[in-house]
């Protein structure tokens, strides 16, 4: 979390909140999703369905993945709307 610069709150859903955040390394503006892992395994299973239909999908209606990772109890990934 060290490269991304935390700018601003973009909302809240059902499962966590939406940031928007700079990152440094490649001077990109993004939104960072944190999903809370307390689920039951119904709506974990929702979840990594949606990352894994991100990873794949390459449209330009549907915000570029830019990849996930775990922190503890959360799950956050990237993605970025420009193409």
């Amino acid at each position: 979390m060290a490269e991304l610069q935390l700018l601003e709150e973009l909302g809240k859903g059902q499962y966590g909140t939406v940031q928007r955040v700079f990152h440094r390394p490649t001077n990109v503006t993004m939104a960072m999703k944190e999903i809370r892992l307390e689920l039951d395994q119904a709506k974990l299973n929702q979840i990594l369905m949606e990352l894994d239909i991100l990873h794949g999908s390459q449209s330009p209606y549907i915000v570029e993945f830019y990849g996930a990772f775990f922190i503890e109890s959360c799950v956050y990934y990237w993605s970025v709307r420009e193409r």
